[in-house]
């Protein structure tokens, strides 16, 4: 296949048509229905926010006002923290389910984490995740 011309392009598309998906329906179905686990890969602390978390959710849906726990810190502890706005791609959204990637803000949270880099607003790395309540 070419990128300059194209040629063969049409070979590349049946061939991606024809892939069986990952998982079933049924399977991405319960996977959703499941408790939500979001891992987090990026923490930032935007002012007039609060703390806003980036990542993947594993499995569940999260949707605005969800009270999740934020966790574990350094001490094993998890804090409970409630689902204010969430965005997808930038965008504002109401829902995020499982296999997507989304910015969750969870209010103020007082929470030790591992490492600070200063930019614009403050952004920390952390391996966290954000885990159902009952």
């Amino acid at each position: 296949m070419s990128s300059v011309s194209g040629k063969h392009l049409d070979l590349l598309t049946e061939f991606l048509n024809i892939l069986p998906p990952l998982r079933s329906r049924a399977e991405r179905e319960k996977i959703i229905q499941d408790h939500p686990e979001h891992q987090i890969d990026e923490i930032y602390s935007i002012g007039g926010v609060g703390t806003v978390v980036g990542g993947t959710l594993l499995r569940g849906a999260v949707k605005e006002g969800d009270r999740l726990l934020l966790g574990p810190s350094d001490r094993g502890e998890f804090v409970p923290v409630t689902i204010g706005t969430i965005q997808r791609n930038r965008l504002p959204c109401r829902l995020a389910t499982a296999g997507q990637a989304a910015c969750l803000s969870v209010g103020q949270v007082a929470f030790p984490v591992r490492k600070v880099i200063n930019f614009q607003q403050m952004r920390y790395t952390a391996s966290l995740l954000l885990w159902f309540t009952y």
